[in-house]
């Protein structure tokens, strides 16, 4: 039987591109070049410290608690120990976002009819995916879980895709060897969120596809289920490594209550039930288009590809990966945090680019002009181009020196409520730096996991941030709660306590007001440390002794 249609042969036989496409691509990514100048994210403050104290020894869960999988620690760890400063955050971003689009470019041909599919998905993905595009320039949303997601599950569809090529059909072996890969790469993805384990059928799929028409129906039904099998053990690997090294000590119970128990309260938390799942996932996607190109523009194209998918069935594989990416956003839960939407970035990306390059390859000019025109009319309602052109040039002033520090944070002080305040961080960790040794535990409590990073101090506490104290699903597990707290600052007697304040949001109490409505840890605090000074968003308390 013939093999099925899988692109463009010439396209698939070389990753060779017109030297205008790499300059176009290179100049996409010196765009955000002046990120470097950005301090990190809420979220990315976390991650830091949580792989600070990995690269000392600790092991996430037990000795320093967090909630993400612990692949995130180990490449924040990673990224810590090959540089180790604060602009190692957007140039991890830098280099995932470079990864992503040479892959879309590789990936383009098994889709698209036309060359200039590749590079267009690869521009459209560098240019409405940066995040100077979003609040504050985009430090929130960062290097996240979902940006190495996103590099990782698109890096497993390319191997799974490559055994396309038409110039040699690859044997057995290596055919099991490529989807063992691309398992183990989505695996990766699941390490960061285990809801990224749904995107292994997606190399399946693929592998699946390509043997649709190579053979009889029985033959190519083994095909698949032994095609499910090796992919199946390449996502196995590294979760089966993971459990081995928290078996090894003793720890599995901590890993399954910060990492299982919390996540599903988490993302529980904001559906009433399965119905108030389903009509998130589909509602999401139309309000995400009103406020972000890359939904808008991608959307559009996927709704395109599913009518042109009855002449060209490959493109099923491209719409399930956006939709399964849909699925992941979802199953996160519904608060619409900008970061949980990154994952789905290249699917969507790359049917922007199959589409628009079948459009300007075989429409007439004036539709071509025409559908022009209405994008980026589209684009200019959805996207803040005014404030990310302020950010990148405040960020340029301060990557040349021409702004100072402190006007340079200003712009990051954010609102009041605002949990996020790195210029705030930075007089805290001032402040930690003067009055302590650098052998003196501290605590913050709060939502300023980078004032330790910054400082060089460590927490007294392995509960080092406010959720797990607060949170009604861990605080009726032993080691968890304001009791736990209490019995570590206890132990520890840090220097110096710091209590957040002005984080609540639209909730009544601020850290500070929650710490010291706790009879047990108010007692505690006044009876051994005394107030030594009030930042704007801080009160500070000194030992006694």
């Amino acid at each position: 039987m013939q093999r099925p249609d899988i692109g463009n042969p010439v396209a698939l036989s070389t990753h060779r591109q017109p030297a205008w496409v790499w300059v176009l691509l290179a100049v996409l990514c010196a765009i955000r070049l002046p990120s470097l100048a950005q301090p990190m994210g809420l979220d990315q403050g976390v991650y830091s410290y949580v792989g600070e104290r990995v690269l000392a020894g600790d092991l996430p869960y037990r000795d320093v608690w967090d909630h993400k999988p612990s692949g995130l620690h180990v490449a924040y760890a990673l990224m810590w120990y090959l540089w180790p400063d604060e602009a190692v955050v957007p140039l991890a971003d830098l280099l995932l976002a470079a990864a992503v689009a040479i892959l879309l470019l590789w990936l383009a041909p098994h889709f698209a009819r036309s060359r200039l599919g590749g590079p267009l998905a690869a521009a459209l993905f560098l240019l409405l995916g940066n995040p100077a595009l979003a609040r504050f320039g985009g430090v929130r949303v960062r290097s996240q879980g979902e940006t190495f997601i996103a590099a990782l599950v698109t890096a497993s569809i390319y191997v799974a895709l490559q055994t396309t090529r038409s110039s040699r059909r690859p044997s057995s072996t290596e055919r099991h060897a490529r989807l063992i890969l691309a398992g183990a790469l989505v695996g990766g993805a699941a390490l960061m969120k285990y809801q990224a384990a749904i995107f292994v059928v997606l190399p399946w799929a693929a592998s699946v596809w390509i043997e649709a028409h190579a053979g009889p129906v029985r033959s190519w039904i083994r095909s698949a289920l032994m095609s499910a099998v090796t992919v199946g053990i390449g996502l196995v690997l590294p979760l089966a490594a993971v459990i081995a090294v928290y078996a090894a000590e003793g720890a599995l119970g901590s890993l399954w209550d910060a990492t299982v128990l919390f996540n599903l309260s988490y993302a529980g938390e904001t559906y009433a039930g399965p119905w108030s799942l389903l009509r998130y996932l589909f509602s999401f996607p139309v309000r995400q288009a009103r406020v972000d190109g890359l939904w808008l523009v991608g959307g559009a194209a996927a709704l395109a590809l599913v009518l042109q998918s009855f002449r060209r069935p490959r493109l099923l594989l491209l719409i399930g990966w956006i939709a399964v990416a849909c699925l992941s956003i979802a199953i996160n839960g519904s608060r619409g945090l900008p970061q949980y939407f990154i994952q789905a970035a290249p699917a969507l990306a790359l049917a922007a680019g199959v589409a628009g390059a079948d459009v300007m390859e075989r429409r007439s000019l004036w539709l071509r002009l025409g559908l022009l025109v209405v994008v980026v009319w589209a684009l200019t309602r959805v996207l803040s181009l005014p404030q990310a052109m302020d950010a990148m040039s405040r960020d340029t002033a301060r990557l040349l020196g021409r702004l100072d520090k402190a006007a340079y944070l200003a712009a990051y002080a954010g609102r009041p409520g605002d949990k996020y305040s790195p210029p705030d961080m930075y007089d805290l960790a001032a402040l930690l730096r003067a009055r302590t040794a650098p052998e003196d535990t501290v605590y913050v409590f709060g939502f300023s996991a980078a004032a330790y990073v910054y400082s060089e101090r460590r927490s007294a506490s392995r509960l080092f941030f406010i959720a797990p104290v607060v949170a009604e699903v861990t605080r009726s597990l032993p080691g968890y709660g304001p009791d736990a707290l209490l019995a570590d600052l206890e132990a520890n007697r840090p220097a110096v306590v710091a209590l957040q304040r002005d984080d609540a949001g639209s909730g009544p109490l601020d850290s500070r007001g929650w710490f010291l409505s706790q009879r047990s840890l108010a007692e505690w605090l006044r009876r051994h440390y005394r107030v030594a000074e009030s930042l704007r968003r801080f009160e500070v308390w000194e030992r006694r002794d």
